[in-house]
């Protein structure tokens, strides 16, 4: 097992072993040692020096994805996604991040995070304009992940 799979296993046994581990200071410092992190964990847990870049927009709705670079060859990912009538997203935890060895690794798996969120089609009850959106961020999406042709 890789140093960076490990790091979910070790994760797990902590929030096994703590019933309130995001409360605990004590299951935040060992987590916080299993991420041997070098970049600034807040009090939640969250690393907040993360970048984030805009990964799709059209009209009001916007598609973001965050890269922190934890330490040398662990990265996480995060995403959010706006619209007119609401979003969702999240911020990088030692609670519940998924490592990567790259940036570009990371920033991949926020794009799929977000396909696999953005079904093209809105919401329920949706309007008109707001489902035009998401089917364009989508398609934007899928744009940002699909293999250039070698011809």
């Amino acid at each position: 097992m890789s140093a960076v799979s490990d790091i979910i296993s070790q994760i797990d046994n902590i929030i096994a072993e703590y019933t309130d581990y995001f409360r605990s200071t004590e299951a935040l410092e060992k987590a916080k040692a299993v991420w041997r992190a070098e970049c600034q964990v807040n009090d939640c847990g969250v690393f907040v020096d993360y970048h984030e870049e805009i990964i799709a927009r059209c009209g009001r709705a916007k598609a973001v994805v965050g890269v922190c670079r934890v330490r040398d060859g662990v990265f996480v990912h995060c995403f959010s996604f706006e619209y007119s009538l609401g979003g969702f997203g999240y911020a990088p935890s030692v609670w519940n991040a998924e490592p990567h060895v790259t940036a570009e690794h990371a920033r991949l798996a926020g794009i799929g995070e977000l396909l696999g969120r953005i079904n093209g089609r809105g919401f329920t009850g949706d309007p008109v304009t707001a489902v035009a959106e998401h089917a364009a961020l989508r398609s934007q999406l899928e744009n940002q992940i699909r293999q250039p042709s070698l011809f």
